[in-house]
């Protein structure tokens, strides 16, 4: 059976990131080292896209994609800044600051720089237009890693 109602389809991703939050919080020895090794970033990247490829659901024909990134993406991104403490990031010192911008600055031009190289080697291996367009999963995992740098050292 197919998934391919929206209201759906985000009840079920809703629960599945739920889960993989929850079972990232467990003391159990296997989900323990199990996230020692997947990152809970990467986990809810991945199951999300294996519901995709083992069509599970079918997204194809899905409106959530424009309202996510009209509606949802601003208010997370604008929940997320204005939570930053401007002042506490500055007393951690000149040295930490320098390296959270250089790590910043490495995975925002890393990701174009890896396309880049890739469009040269292998071209027919990447999607430039579309849902499925390399450069959209590039930024969504460099906004990803910046946010992730930041919020470990709060």
């Amino acid at each position: 059976m197919v998934i391919t109602q929206d209201p759906i389809i985000v009840g079920l991703l809703a629960a599945l990131i739920g889960a993989v939050f929850y079972a990232s919080k467990s003391t159990h020895p296997y989900l323990v080292k199990f996230f020692k090794i997947f990152p809970v970033m990467v986990v809810c990247y991945v199951l999300p896209s294996l519901l995709n490829t083992f069509e599970v659901v079918d997204s194809s024909n899905s409106s959530l994609n424009q309202v996510s990134s009209n509606y949802l993406m601003p208010a997370c991104l604008t929940l997320l800044i204005i939570s930053v403490d401007l002042k506490a990031i500055l007393l951690l010192g000149p040295k930490i600051v320098a390296l959270f911008l250089i790590g910043s600055f490495g995975v925002i031009i890393g990701g174009p720089l890896t396309l880049w190289i890739m469009s040269h080697i292998a071209p027919e291996h990447l999607q430039w237009q579309g849902a499925g367009a390399a450069w959209k999963g590039m930024a969504t995992l460099a906004g990803n890693w910046v946010g992730a740098l930041q919020t470990n050292w709060q």
